[in-house]
């Protein structure tokens, strides 16, 4: 039985679990009980830390995530929940730009000019590039080239001051756009330090809980930023809104 145990110590991840199952079936209860002595590696969990401590004053949203893709044991189709990421929004230092962000999370903005509801619920990740970030919000086009804010097709660059500006560390959410005052509904979150960023995106909150969940999602992504996978934003909402007597005050 060792040696059997030894050939089936090759599979990795899952099939590792089934190939052990198999083996204790096979010969857990034979030659006095003996068994297979080894054991799967186990993979090293990430501690993450939000880059900034939390403030209580801010807002809280999050998306619930499905994968889709052709990646299961068997060779099926495999459609699963992944789990929940938790945003705080810098409602203290851009809170233009966090409310556009909360409100197509909360989805009760009612519709685009050519009729798309503003709600990020169902859109996907369009972009992942491993060792960078994830992008997402286009909930138009659902390729890049769509999207809109609750301001109008597109609003200008609120500030780049403190944290607003700087891409320190994995986790951080981030205007995408085209180029100067050209932000819409998309956006980015940081899997890495990203300086060169700096000043030219607009950075409005931070990931404070399912790291792992934007971990998973990076697995799926390419070098040219076409995911393997279709990674969809399931459903997302608002946790928390102490600024909810917030008005808006206009964009100049």
């Amino acid at each position: 039985s060792n040696s059997f145990c030894t050939l089936l110590a090759v599979s990795t991840g899952s099939k590792i679990a089934m190939a052990a199952t198999f083996a204790r079936m096979m010969f857990g209860a034979a030659a006095g009980g003996a068994t297979c002595m080894w054991a799967a590696p186990v993979e090293a969990k990430e501690v993450y830390h939000s880059p900034y401590p939390p403030t209580a004053t801010n807002s809280k949203v999050y998306f619930e995530i499905e994968i889709s893709d052709k990646g299961s044991w068997f060779g099926g189709f495999d459609k699963r929940d992944a789990g929940r990421i938790e945003f705080e929004l810098f409602d203290d230092v851009v809170p233009l730009t966090a409310r556009n962000f909360r409100e197509l999370c909360r989805g009760t903005q009612g519709q685009t000019p050519d009729g798309y509801k503003m709600h990020f619920k169902g859109s996907s990740f369009h972009r992942i590039i491993p060792g960078f970030m994830l992008q997402g919000g286009d909930f138009t086009k659902g390729d890049g080239r769509g999207g809109a804010s609750i301001y109008g097709a597109r609003f200008k660059d609120e500030s780049f001051a403190g944290r607003a500006g700087k891409h320190i560390a994995p986790g951080l959410l981030s205007m995408a756009n085209a180029g100067p005052n050209t932000n819409g509904s998309q956006f980015f979150i940081t899997v890495s330090k990203t300086s060169w960023l700096d000043g030219k995106h607009v950075v409005f909150g931070q990931v404070l809980n399912g790291m792992e969940v934007v971990r998973e999602i990076e697995k799926f992504g390419t070098q040219g930023g076409k995911p393997t996978a279709a990674i969809t934003i399931r459903d997302c909402g608002v946790t928390s809104d102490p600024t909810g007597t917030f008005k808006d005050k206009g964009l100049k």
